[in-house]
């Protein structure tokens, strides 16, 4: 077999990455030396495609990370890290240093290596849950791909303000921001389509632990809808969620499902959930422990 045949049909390659990588350093490599794409490959070939040039690091992001992250899953492709509430995904407005994306620029730094890293999807700073990376642009592009095609999606755990008429339904309420105030949606016919699937896992005396997914991505799509329910999520304290019980938005990210970019292994994990939203949720067993590939 040709390298070229094997590059896109074993690996899944497109052929404008192909183009690329025959004039990028250090490009494609057949047994540690650099090859034209026309080589035959024999059996036992070593074969190492460089997708991003190593130089090309994420020089924008300062390597900090004064507490460690917990990576749940990671290879040459992906890292997928558990993050704590209460940290930025990635730096903006104030925050530039105490982000996840710098903890885990420090963390390669530290190891040696020199990526880019990219976020595939974000989490608010309150949220807390599984929050993927890419490590190189190829895998970055496959990934939205997926989020595109539904086979990357992600599961939430949510505590919301009141009881429940219903056990299960889906909320299809457009978003949009609010004028004048950043960072802040609010429903509007005007708005860009969202779509919020919930399921109650348990009802308690003044409040509900919900299970839920994501047809859309908008920015506080769950906080909103549910607000718009008059259940808002508690802690949510600007969409009116009551602060008695957490002291931030009861919102956690507990399952993330995706496809290896390259390999297509199916990736299934289970987020634990941390301690203030675990003790508001007795006996239910939700989300203990996590689990690997599936």
């Amino acid at each position: 077999m040709e390298l070229y045949d094997f590059l896109r049909i074993q690996l899944g390659i497109t052929k404008k990455e192909i183009r690329q990588l025959k004039f990028r350093e250090p490009g494609i490599l057949v047994n540690g030396e650099r090859q034209r794409v026309t080589w035959k490959l024999e059996a036992g070939d070593e074969v190492i495609v460089h997708l991003e040039n190593p130089s090309q690091c994420s020089s924008q992001l300062i390597p900090k990370g004064e507490r460690p992250l917990q990576i749940l899953y990671e290879d040459e492709d992906v890292c997928l890290v558990n993050k704590p509430a209460g940290i930025p995904t990635h730096p903006g407005g104030k925050h530039y240093e105490e982000t996840i994306a710098n903890w885990l620029m420090a963390l390669f730094y530290e190891r040696g290596e020199s990526l880019r890293i990219r976020p595939v999807g974000r989490l608010d700073k309150e949220t807390s849950g599984g929050l993927l990376f890419a490590k190189n642009r190829g895998a970055a592009g496959r990934l939205s791909e997926q989020r595109t095609r539904g086979i990357l999606w992600k599961e939430y755990i949510a505590l919301a303000a009141g009881r429940m008429e219903k056990r299960e339904g889906v909320i299809c309420a457009p978003l949009s921001p609010v004028p004048g105030v950043p960072c802040q949606m609010y429903v509007s016919p005007e708005g860009k389509e969202a779509v919020t699937h919930y399921q109650v896992i348990c009802q308690y005396e003044d409040y509900a632990a919900l299970r839920i997914r994501l047809d859309t991505g908008r920015m506080h799509q769950i906080r909103v809808h549910m607000a718009s329910l008059n259940h808002p999520l508690l802690g949510d304290s600007v969409y009116g969620g009551p602060g008695e019980r957490i002291e931030r938005t009861a919102l956690h990210a507990g399952r993330l499902h995706f496809h290896q970019p390259f390999t297509g292994e199916t990736v299934d994990m289970e987020i634990p959930l941390p301690d203030d939203m675990a003790c508001l949720l007795p006996e239910t067993g939700i989300v203990k422990e996590s689990h690997g590939k599936a």
